[in-house]
């Protein structure tokens, strides 16, 4: 989790009794979809890491073939 996820569910936390946290999505009113940002957000950096990459090998790959 990041800041960002513990801010946007900073203000449930008085439902959840004692000093454990209850299994992913049990606090009742819970906004679902914490995880699945965070999911989402992974997905887009290997997304852009992978087009990133594969734009370096052909580099590599189109000049190694001049030399």
């Amino acid at each position: 989790m990041t800041v960002e996820d513990v801010r946007a569910c900073a203000h449930r936390l008085d439902l959840v009794e004692g000093d454990t946290l209850p299994p992913c999505g049990a606090v009742p009113g819970a906004a679902p979809g914490v995880a699945a940002r965070r999911l989402a957000a992974l997905d887009a950096q290997i997304d852009r890491l992978t087009r990133l990459r594969e734009r370096l090998a052909a580099r590599l790959e189109g000049g190694s073939a001049a030399a």
